[in-house]
């Protein structure tokens, strides 16, 4: 009984203590995806896709350095939405494409994905849609909060897909 009483405490502690640490890690806000849908899987259309990726985290990377929360971060597009779809299309004109894009912000069922070396299960997830055209072909995606596509190193916000991309093409 006293036993009893005490095991019961020590569990009560202990499950405490693992809440404390998941909130404060964020382990218990699901993230906010971003997700950029080409035309088609035509050469040319997933060709557009990365270049509306790069001007779209080259937009976004500084407008999400000031996200304390997923609910920030979900404000951010929201409010910058109609700007992102004029980017959106504005890149896809530059290069040659006659279809538009559409943002949309909502909540979207996603099957399991790694990323950033974690896994992400499957489930409904919070997404920042931009659908290129009739946004049919294949994705690129990114988890945009907690960011993972926009990194802060040293007190400046950049995106690190960005920053690989930009190594890769030094390379060449």
């Amino acid at each position: 009984t006293m036993k009893k009483i005490f095991r019961i405490f020590l569990l009560t502690v202990a499950a405490f203590f693992v809440l404390i640490n998941a909130v404060a890690c964020g382990e218990t806000e699901k993230p906010l995806r971003l997700h950029i849908r080409a035309d088609s899987n035509e050469t040319e259309a997933q060709d557009v896709k990365l270049k509306v990726r790069d001007e779209t985290v080259k937009f976004l990377t500084p407008l999400l350095s000031s996200a304390k929360n997923i609910d920030e971060a979900k404000e951010i597009f929201v409010k910058n939405a109609a700007a992102i779809e004029k980017l959106c299309d504005e890149t896809l004109k530059r290069n040659g494409f006659n279809y538009g894009a559409e943002v949309l912000i909502g909540r979207e069922y996603f099957p399991s994905r790694s990323y950033g070396g974690k896994v992400y299960r499957d489930g409904y997830y919070d997404a920042v849609i931009i659908n290129l055209g009739s946004g049919k072909g294949d994705n690129w995606w990114c988890v945009a909060y907690q960011p993972l596509c926009f990194d802060s190193d040293e007190g400046e916000y950049r995106s690190a897909i960005w920053d690989y991309f930009n190594s890769r093409r030094n390379d060449d």
